[in-house]
């Protein structure tokens, strides 16, 4: 039986590529989501900080990071 090499017949030859392309929305989405976070603490009182145990320069920096630096501050 002659199978064409130009088709593809679905889940297996496709799927790596799905799982690459939602990954990829996910970390769009995610480093969004951060750098919207990010501009909040700019925004937030001292008093809203200390409820997150974050003083003002601990917050100043973290607000500065740019979004491609993924990890949240401990």
């Amino acid at each position: 039986m002659y199978m064409n090499p130009f088709t593809f017949s679905g889940s297996s030859n496709t799927h790596w590529l799905s799982r690459l392309i939602v990954r990829g929305v996910r970390a769009v989405f995610d480093r969004a989501d951060l750098a919207s976070e990010r501009a909040r603490l700019r925004e937030m009182s001292d008093a809203q900080l200390d409820d997150l145990g974050l003083n003002r320069s601990a917050a100043r920096r973290e607000a500065m990071r740019p979004f491609w630096q993924g990890t949240r501050c401990p």
